[in-house]
């Protein structure tokens, strides 16, 4: 497809199935804390506080953490190729095309 200069009446866009995403999750065991698991899942550990919405850094035994953005959409503000959309967020291609089921670049409407 990767027609960069097809104009509006030209788009053929792509058909996305929205997926029910379930974001990993741990469940603290005796004697972590968060820099361990920070190194452990190699994710910041402002992270971890900010997904799981913690106050400060005491972990409970027992309690379970998000390890992964528990809402990890991205939404499409413009009218673009999925080329595009990879490049702007760093994200290779091919990969988008495979956890997507995509055949092919083609075009992504805002949404």
């Amino acid at each position: 497809m990767n027609d960069r200069a097809a104009t509006a009446n030209q788009k053929q866009f792509l058909k996305l199935q929205e997926r029910t995403i379930e974001p990993p999750m741990y469940q603290v065991q005796e004697g972590d804390n968060l820099y361990q698991l920070s190194v452990k899942f190699n994710v910041q550990m402002l992270k971890i506080v900010a997904w799981n919405e913690l106050k400060n850094e005491t972990l409970e035994l027992g309690q379970r953490l998000y390890i992964a953005d528990p809402n990890p959409y991205i939404v499409v503000t413009e009218d673009m190729l999925l080329s595009q959309f990879a490049s702007q967020h760093n994200i290779k291609l091919s990969a988008l095309m495979k956890w997507n089921n995509l055949p092919s670049d083609g075009w992504l409407k805002k949404a």
